[in-house]
Protein backbone atom coordinates (compact mmCIF):
# COMPACT_ATOMS: atom_id res chain seq x y z
CA UNK A 1 0.00 0.00 0.00
CA UNK A 2 1.39 3.39 -0.97
CA UNK A 3 1.12 6.37 1.34
CA UNK A 4 0.79 9.84 -0.16
CA UNK A 5 1.18 12.97 1.92
CA UNK A 6 1.31 15.60 -0.83
CA UNK A 7 4.93 16.38 0.06
CA UNK A 8 7.22 14.60 -2.37
CA UNK A 9 10.16 14.37 0.05
CA UNK A 10 7.93 12.96 2.76
CA UNK A 11 6.35 10.59 0.21
CA UNK A 12 9.77 9.36 -0.95
CA UNK A 13 10.80 8.82 2.65
CA UNK A 14 7.63 6.94 3.50
CA UNK A 15 7.92 4.73 0.41
CA UNK A 16 11.63 4.19 1.00
CA UNK A 17 11.00 2.85 4.47
CA UNK A 18 8.42 0.39 3.11
CA UNK A 19 6.05 1.29 5.91
CA UNK A 20 2.37 1.95 5.38
CA UNK A 21 1.84 4.18 8.41
CA UNK A 22 3.05 7.75 8.68
CA UNK A 23 3.58 7.39 12.41
CA UNK A 24 5.83 4.38 11.91
CA UNK A 25 7.81 6.22 9.25
CA UNK A 26 8.11 9.20 11.57
CA UNK A 27 9.46 6.99 14.35
CA UNK A 28 12.00 5.48 11.97
CA UNK A 29 13.11 8.93 10.79
CA UNK A 30 13.37 10.03 14.43
CA UNK A 31 15.67 7.06 15.03
CA UNK A 32 17.76 8.01 11.98
CA UNK A 33 18.00 11.59 13.25
CA UNK A 34 19.07 10.36 16.70
CA UNK A 35 21.73 8.18 15.09
CA UNK A 36 22.97 11.10 12.98
CA UNK A 37 23.18 13.21 16.17
CA UNK A 38 25.16 10.47 17.91
CA UNK A 39 27.57 10.09 14.99
CA UNK A 40 27.86 13.88 14.74
CA UNK A 41 28.07 13.83 10.95
CA UNK A 42 26.47 17.18 10.30
CA UNK A 43 25.44 16.77 6.63
CA UNK A 44 23.44 13.61 7.42
CA UNK A 45 21.99 15.21 10.53
CA UNK A 46 20.89 18.30 8.59
CA UNK A 47 19.25 16.16 5.88
CA UNK A 48 17.53 14.00 8.51
CA UNK A 49 16.24 17.05 10.38
CA UNK A 50 14.78 18.61 7.24
CA UNK A 51 13.22 15.31 6.09
CA UNK A 52 11.71 14.70 9.54
CA UNK A 53 10.45 18.28 9.65
CA UNK A 54 8.70 17.81 6.32
CA UNK A 55 7.14 14.55 7.48
CA UNK A 56 5.96 16.15 10.75
CA UNK A 57 4.39 19.00 8.76
CA UNK A 58 2.38 16.52 6.68
CA UNK A 59 1.11 15.05 9.96
CA UNK A 60 -0.08 18.50 11.05
CA UNK A 61 2.63 18.82 13.71
CA UNK A 62 3.57 22.37 12.76
CA UNK A 63 5.59 23.39 15.83
CA UNK A 64 7.89 20.32 15.86
CA UNK A 65 8.21 20.62 12.07
CA UNK A 66 9.28 24.24 12.38
CA UNK A 67 11.84 23.45 15.09
CA UNK A 68 13.36 20.60 13.08
CA UNK A 69 13.48 22.64 9.88
CA UNK A 70 15.11 25.56 11.71
CA UNK A 71 17.75 23.29 13.20
CA UNK A 72 18.40 21.78 9.76
CA UNK A 73 18.64 25.27 8.26
CA UNK A 74 21.14 26.30 10.91
CA UNK A 75 23.33 23.28 10.17
CA UNK A 76 23.13 23.73 6.40
CA UNK A 77 24.07 27.40 6.82
CA UNK A 78 27.09 26.44 8.95
CA UNK A 79 28.10 23.89 6.28
CA UNK A 80 27.61 26.38 3.45
CA UNK A 81 25.31 23.86 1.73
CA UNK A 82 23.13 26.05 -0.51
CA UNK A 83 20.87 23.28 -1.80
CA UNK A 84 20.19 22.16 1.77
CA UNK A 85 19.43 25.76 2.71
CA UNK A 86 16.95 25.99 -0.17
CA UNK A 87 15.27 22.73 0.89
CA UNK A 88 14.98 23.90 4.51
CA UNK A 89 13.61 27.29 3.41
CA UNK A 90 10.98 25.55 1.27
CA UNK A 91 9.93 23.43 4.24
CA UNK A 92 9.74 26.51 6.46
CA UNK A 93 7.78 28.31 3.74
CA UNK A 94 5.22 25.50 3.74
CA UNK A 95 4.98 25.69 7.54
CA UNK A 96 4.48 29.47 7.32
CA UNK A 97 1.73 28.95 4.76
CA UNK A 98 0.09 26.37 7.04
CA UNK A 99 0.16 28.95 9.83
CA UNK A 100 -1.51 31.52 7.57
CA UNK A 101 1.57 33.73 7.17
CA UNK A 102 1.55 34.12 3.41
CA UNK A 103 4.02 37.00 3.49
CA UNK A 104 6.67 34.95 5.33
CA UNK A 105 5.95 31.95 3.09
CA UNK A 106 6.39 34.04 -0.07
CA UNK A 107 9.69 35.41 1.25
CA UNK A 108 11.03 31.95 2.10
CA UNK A 109 9.93 30.35 -1.16
CA UNK A 110 11.31 33.26 -3.19
CA UNK A 111 14.68 33.04 -1.45
CA UNK A 112 14.82 29.28 -2.01
CA UNK A 113 13.84 29.74 -5.65
CA UNK A 114 16.57 32.35 -6.19
CA UNK A 115 19.12 30.06 -4.54
CA UNK A 116 18.11 27.11 -6.71
CA UNK A 117 18.14 29.27 -9.83
CA UNK A 118 21.62 30.61 -9.02
CA UNK A 119 22.95 27.06 -8.64
CA UNK A 120 21.15 25.71 -11.69
CA UNK A 121 19.33 23.25 -9.41
CA UNK A 122 15.61 23.54 -10.15
CA UNK A 123 12.98 22.08 -7.90
CA UNK A 124 12.69 18.35 -8.64
CA UNK A 125 9.60 17.64 -10.78
CA UNK A 126 8.28 15.27 -8.12
CA UNK A 127 8.05 18.23 -5.71
CA UNK A 128 6.33 20.58 -8.17
CA UNK A 129 2.67 19.81 -7.38
CA UNK A 130 2.98 20.36 -3.62
CA UNK A 131 5.12 23.46 -4.19
CA UNK A 132 2.62 24.96 -6.64
CA UNK A 133 -0.25 24.19 -4.28
CA UNK A 134 1.38 26.05 -1.39
CA UNK A 135 2.26 29.01 -3.62
CA UNK A 136 -1.34 29.16 -4.89
CA UNK A 137 -2.57 29.29 -1.29
CA UNK A 138 -0.13 32.14 -0.57
CA UNK A 139 -1.28 34.04 -3.65
CA UNK A 140 -4.90 33.60 -2.62
CA UNK A 141 -4.19 34.79 0.90
CA UNK A 142 -2.11 37.84 -0.09
CA UNK A 143 -3.57 38.70 -3.47
CA UNK A 144 -1.49 38.58 -6.64
CA UNK A 145 -0.01 42.09 -6.30
CA UNK A 146 1.11 41.71 -2.67
CA UNK A 147 2.45 38.23 -3.41
CA UNK A 148 4.45 39.49 -6.42
CA UNK A 149 5.86 42.38 -4.38
CA UNK A 150 6.89 40.07 -1.51
CA UNK A 151 8.44 37.61 -3.98
CA UNK A 152 10.41 40.33 -5.80
CA UNK A 153 11.59 41.95 -2.56
CA UNK A 154 12.89 38.64 -1.17
CA UNK A 155 14.50 37.65 -4.48
CA UNK A 156 16.49 40.89 -4.47
CA UNK A 157 17.94 40.25 -1.02
CA UNK A 158 21.08 38.19 -0.40
CA UNK A 159 19.99 34.73 0.75
CA UNK A 160 22.34 34.97 3.74
CA UNK A 161 20.40 37.98 5.01
CA UNK A 162 17.09 36.09 4.84
CA UNK A 163 18.60 33.03 6.53
CA UNK A 164 20.02 35.16 9.35
CA UNK A 165 16.65 36.85 9.81
CA UNK A 166 14.85 33.50 9.98
CA UNK A 167 17.36 32.01 12.39
CA UNK A 168 17.12 35.09 14.61
CA UNK A 169 13.43 34.30 15.05
CA UNK A 170 14.46 30.94 16.48
CA UNK A 171 16.59 32.62 19.13
CA UNK A 172 13.86 35.07 20.18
Amino acid sequence: MKVRTGDAVADRYLQGTRFTGRETATMTNEEMTALARKCQYKPDLARSLVALGRVKRTLGQVLPASELLMEGLELFRALGHKLGIADALEGLGAVSADEGDGLQAAMLFSTAHALREGMGAPLPPVDRAAYDSVLAACRAQLGETAFAEAWAHAAARPFQEVVEEVLKLRQD
